[in-house]
């Protein structure tokens, strides 16, 4: 029996990952024991490329053979197009919230501050700079300009520096859940075509083409229906029984609403059990030797 291309196509590529994500997860290990992960996350070169060879996800990970047909490709795509287009919202909505609010605490609070005249407050020798975005306390001279000078452009670096880093990881994680959503999705809807998929795999793709998830969803809904409507039998007793009363007219439409291999087998048991019937009270009983006569009749 030759073994199918496909399959060992999918087997060998399944080696191949399984080898990379061993190579990837002694990488990861040994950045994170090394270098408290500093150099994970500096060589990880975003979400697609971690490790050394970059397979961990992506690049082929999610490759279905060659076995979806028009529209779940379609799908597929729209779907990913849709990830793209709310990551692209996500990342530029956080990046404008955050820039706004750095402005508005660097540079607007520091000019409310001088409009409202909050640095004639105190006493000249109370080390206080108060037209800082936040008040701090000097042992130099606070009226020195290069003093003034020095503390803004710490503030300035710690107020810009410590919300990037903060909100690039926040970013990375609603960028990541996003994606590990999306892919769920592509699955989910890859299940329900899977027996359609694997049947795909010994014939041409434009056979398998033909076939349909939603048509087949829709042929089994109706079949469903059907046999709800019908009211199946259980037991054979109970075919025999609805066959007896089609023929004898008691139960009208029975019989029609059955499943057709259910409706003839019982109406030849229920034929068989009539000739059975008739022949035991035909034939003449144990204890005679000889036929009845036309006077016993």
């Amino acid at each position: 029996m030759e073994d199918n291309p496909a399959s060992s196509s999918l087997s060998q590529r399944l080696t191949e990952l399984h080898d990379d994500i061993a190579v990837d997860e002694y990488y990861i290990r040994k950045c994170m024991e090394d270098n408290y992960g500093l150099e994970f996350w500096l060589k990880a070169g975003g979400l697609y490329s971690i490790g050394p060879n970059g397979r961990l996800m992506g690049k082929g990970f999610y490759d279905y053979q060659n076995t979806l047909d028009e529209r779940c490709q379609a799908f597929i795509a729209k779907a990913l197009d849709e990830s793209k287009k709310k990551k692209t919202m996500i990342t530029k909505a956080f990046i404008a919230v955050v820039m706004s609010a750095c402005v508005s605490i660097t540079i607007l609070r520091p000019i409310m501050k001088f409009l409202l005249g909050e640095h004639r407050l105190g006493t000249p020798d109370d080390g206080l700079l108060r037209l800082l975005p936040v008040t701090m306390w000097t042992p130099f001279n606070k009226d020195s300009w290069y003093v003034m000078l020095m503390f803004f452009l710490g503030e300035e670096i710690i107020s810009y520096v410590t919300p990037g880093i903060v909100f690039s990881f926040m970013l990375l994680i609603l960028c990541t859940c996003e994606d590990v959503g999306t892919q769920l999705v592509i699955l989910g809807r890859t299940l329900k075509s899977v027996v359609r998929r694997a049947e795909g795999l010994d014939m041409p793709k434009e056979e398998a083409l033909k076939f349909d998830a939603d048509d087949l969803k829709r042929n089994l809904r109706s079949g469903r229906s059907k046999s709800r409507k019908s009211g199946r039998p259980k037991s054979k007793m109970d075919l025999r029984m609805r066959a007896m009363n089609s023929r004898t007219g008691s139960a009208k439409g029975q019989g029609k609403n059955m499943p057709p291999g259910s409706r003839g087998k019982a109406r030849k048991n229920s034929m068989t059990k009539e000739q059975f019937t008739l022949n035991k009270e035909s034939s003449p009983g144990p204890d005679s030797k000889n036929p009845p006569s036309n006077e016993d009749l």
